[in-house]
């Protein structure tokens, strides 16, 4: 069964900085935390030639690295710890993420920054669904974190359980109707096609057809799209979710005139709208295919529990995607300072005044089930006068967080601390109100702080001004950070893979 095939981005012991991907394993356990993998990614647990040896039992979703090991599974401490993906998952987000090789240190930074949660990686959503929210919004109080609990403590992997939803346990990546649909439709070109609907085919065939002109039609001066030639009518069109098309055809007699095309048809399987998770149908939008045909018919299969799994499950990749996109493009930015996960470098004994979220160290015994961890540890020392602060903000899940801080100087130096993307930034003084005078410089900030991080900042200048929010911060606890007096002052900041 799908359900019981997995991989793992796994490393041995503290070797934080060497992940690798294992091969495809199976569950030995459905009550513990262990499964059998091959070492290497090319092997199978059934393969009629694996040697025994190379078979390793694998700590998932390990969350604290002490010395003190209570509560581990079998007390029994394991070389191997890492991160499962069904073997189905792992394929379906090797397609979605196109030619381009999986950075697995990415991915392994990025799954050590959530806490672990029910048995499963706490991203802050409910897996499209299939688990649940603890405190219930009724009993939420503001600036607490969600939690997920599953829905279903046992017979995890298997479907015998009466109340699950089939979805849950229906092979997202084998749809056989799906397949079907598209085999037929793609066949059909060749023998003729097979479509009942003749003349919604013509319509749509007579559309692709029309040259650059402009629809005779009657005036209508409250329609600014009557002067549109009609391609660039049918362009916009595809670039519109299917439910402004419809909004648009509803306002605009210049848009209801127009037929929707091939083109348009085969737009709705691309990224960024309601099929773009049929991966079956990437690289033949420009064939001659009835794409209106093969539209109506994947709509009627969406409720069939493969495709309903399809397209949850990829959903949650292209969250995967994002921050996994953003991370290996962004370097993080200050000087290396000594913590848990990097204990090379070079220690800073400096005292710092501290506002955090609920941080979970490393090697305490509690474990890493709720707020952040921190995986780097960074400083900088802003040393001239500073003439503008911008900010970074890196969005995972619909929620955003402060990734990164630059300290713009007026000895044309820019000190980094974190994250910084300088297409992105929001400059805080965009004016120069705040610190355009000669002896107004920062003198601390507000900031809102919920479990996992910074949600929002505000400058405090030493003539008392204080800068408006950027970011969230409507319902989040707020704390105050006071610098140190003085011609220089430094920051030291802990991070994951996007949040400070």
């Amino acid at each position: 069964m799908w359900l019981d095939k997995f991989r793992a981005v796994y490393t041995e012991e503290k070797q934080w900085t060497s992940p690798r991907l294992s091969g495809i394993g199976v569950i030995t356990d459905t009550v513990g935390a262990f499964v059998a993998l091959p070492l290497e990614a090319d092997q199978r647990h059934d393969d009629a030639s694996l040697d025994p040896s190379v078979l390793m039992d694998l700590w998932l979703f390990k969350c604290y690295f002490g010395k003190d090991m209570i509560g581990v599974p079998q007390a029994i401490p394991q070389p191997f710890w890492g991160f499962p993906f069904h073997e189905s998952c792992w394929i379906l987000f090797g397609i979605l993420y196109g030619p381009w090789e999986l950075d697995v240190q990415a991915l392994f930074r990025m799954w050590r920054s959530f806490p672990i949660g029910s048995g499963l990686l706490d991203f802050g959503h409910d897996y499209g669904g299939v688990m649940d929210y603890y405190p219930t919004p009724e009993k939420h109080i503001p600036g607490e974190e969600y939690k997920i609990q599953q829905r279903y403590m046992k017979q995890r992997y298997y479907p015998q359980n009466s109340k699950r939803d089939p979805m849950e346990y229906t092979d997202p990546l084998n749809i056989p109707s799906l397949q079907e649909i598209l085999q037929q439709s793609f066949t059909g070109l060749s023998g003729g096609s097979k479509t009942n609907n003749t003349d919604e085919t013509l319509r749509a065939n007579e559309a692709t057809s029309w040259t650059n002109h402009t629809l005779r039609m009657d005036s209508n001066s409250s329609d600014c799209f009557q002067l549109f030639p009609t391609e660039i009518i049918c362009n916009i069109l595809i670039f519109l979710s299917s439910k402004d098309v419809l909004n648009a055809k509803l306002a605009s007699a210049m848009f209801a005139a127009v037929p929707l095309t091939k083109t348009f048809w085969a737009s709705r399987f691309q990224r960024g709208f309601e099929f773009h998770c049929v991966f079956e149908s990437q690289g033949l939008q420009t064939k001659d295919y009835d794409w209106e045909a093969i539209y109506f018919s994947v709509r009627n299969l969406q409720d069939s529990p493969g495709f309903k799994n399809r397209r949850r499950i990829w959903k949650l990749l292209l969250l995967i995607e994002e921050l996994h996109s953003r991370l290996i493009s962004t370097e993080l930015q200050g000087t290396i300072s000594q913590s848990f996960f990097e204990p090379d470098a070079p220690k800073d004994k400096r005292s710092w005044k501290v506002s955090s979220g609920i941080l979970c160290e490393p090697d305490s015994d509690v474990g890493f089930s709720n707020g952040c961890m921190s995986l780097f540890t960074r400083t900088i020392d802003v040393t001239f006068k500073v003439t503008g602060v911008f900010l970074t903000f890196a969005r995972f899940n619909g929620t955003e967080y402060i990734s990164g801080l630059r300290f713009q100087q007026n000895n044309g130096v820019n000190s980094s601390l974190g994250y910084v993307v300088l297409n992105e930034e929001l400059e805080i003084d965009t004016d120069g109100s705040l610190l355009s005078k000669d002896r107004c410089d920062i003198s601390g900030f507000y900031l809102a702080i919920d479990s996992r991080g910074v949600r929002a900042l505000s400058l405090i200048t030493t003539s008392g001004k204080v800068s408006r929010w950027f970011g969230e911060h409507d319902g989040i606890p707020k704390t105050r950070l006071l610098l140190n007096h003085g011609d220089i002052f430094s920051l030291k900041a802990g991070f994951d893979v996007s949040r400070f």
